[in-house]
């Protein structure tokens, strides 16, 4: 957590630190009180309220004084910041002829804290693994129950253990490695080749022409312009191991559709964090 120390003003810094290992969020918003979530709930700290300069000189600090070498960034929203956390901007929009450009006066910020919790979901490998090839297995859940963590936990564990699999993981937002400057600041595993900043749908067709995996992982399916890339993976004989936000087997299903649906042999569904179910055949569970 060290490496987000850098951004807050000491005296903040020295606040936030109690909590850390705690903590999922810091949301900082221009004129009020700092919120902070973790597993202890929400705390406000009325104490330290960010002005318009204020935001100005954080966000500065996280994009090493330099935004234009994070245009692209900005026009999705967000910034990957050392260590694998992410902070989510919102301001004012620029456009150009009708086209989004990026955005300006940040006001807005929410770090979303990476926490790798190891071994979370390790003992899944053996129910997904049919030898040394990995069944389809689609990771279900609400927003913020641990599906990429558990994600992130799997592709590890298999690229470390399971002799000839190797792994491609197309990570969009650099959520699932952390990479910052193209180094992943979370261990994947020794099989295992990354894809950062990519579009899931331009990933995963390069992937599967490139580099040969035997499985393809991502996070967050069920876009539109993503079904026919995650097609022609599985028709070329590879693996899918991806996660979904949703709260039900149904929903699920009538996110994808019915023909991609049926070609994930495993569905792992997240209750809560510390509850999940392995799902076979759509029948059997443990």
């Amino acid at each position: 957590m060290e490496s987000l120390k850098k951004y807050f003003r000491r005296e903040v810094w020295e606040r936030l630190e109690r909590d850390m290992y705690d903590t999922m969020e810091i949301r900082i918003r221009v004129n009020q009180p700092m919120l902070v979530k973790g597993i202890f709930g929400e705390k406000i700290y009325p104490d330290f309220c960010f002005d318009a300069q204020a935001m100005e000189e954080l966000f500065e600090r996280i994009t090493n004084y330099s935004m234009y070498a994070y245009e692209k960034e900005l026009k999705e929203g967000y910034l990957t910041l050392s260590g694998g956390h992410r902070v989510g901007l919102a301001g004012e929009a620029v456009y150009m002829d009708g086209k989004l450009q990026g955005m300006k006066h940040i006001r807005f910020m929410n770090f979303r804290i990476c926490h790798n919790i190891a071994g979370y979901g390790k003992e899944l490998v053996p129910k997904i693994a049919d030898g040394d090839r990995i069944k389809n297995t689609l990771i279900i859940s609400r927003p913020g129950m641990g599906k990429t963590t558990m994600l992130r936990n799997l592709i590890s564990e298999i690229s470390h253990n399971l002799k000839g699999t190797s792994i491609s993981v197309i990570d969009e937002r650099n959520e699932i490695s952390g990479s910052y400057l193209g180094v992943p600041q979370i261990d994947l595993g020794s099989r295992t080749d990354i894809l950062s900043g990519v579009s899931k749908k331009d990933g995963i067709i390069m992937a599967t022409r490139a580099l040969g995996p035997a499985v393809i992982a991502v996070d967050e399916i069920g876009e539109e312009q993503d079904k026919a890339a995650l097609q022609y993976a599985l028709n070329s004989g590879v693996r899918l191991l991806a996660t979904i936000h949703g709260d039900c087997m149904g929903q699920v299903q009538n996110r994808l559709g019915g023909s991609l649906y049926h070609q994930f042999d495993c569905f792992v569904l997240i209750e809560r964090r510390d509850k999940y179910q392995c799902i076979f055949g759509k029948s059997e569970s443990f």
